[in-house]
């Protein structure tokens, strides 16, 4: 979903695209480099998606990507 959400704002909006990130949350990780992650401020429930491009006085905007069945959660780690 979230590559095919990539492709779509690279062809709809390049030069959103070129301001827009993933961040790099999803996953499953090895022990060892989930903690060298966390040392390095990986936060848990930050976005999937970051876009930064100040519009309107906001200074760019954040989404969260989720299946079906997924859950969203929030910096703290529970269920928002």
């Amino acid at each position: 979903m979230q590559i095919a959400f990539f492709q779509w704002l690279e062809y709809q909006y390049p030069e959103i695209r070129k301001v827009t990130t993933a961040t790099g949350h999803g996953g499953s990780r090895h022990l060892l480099e989930a903690i060298k992650l966390k040392k390095e401020g990986l936060t848990a429930g930050f976005p999937d998606i970051a876009c930064y491009m100040p519009k309107s006085g906001y200074a760019g905007f954040f989404m969260e990507m989720k299946s079906k069945n997924g859950r969203l959660t929030c910096p703290s780690g529970k269920a928002a």
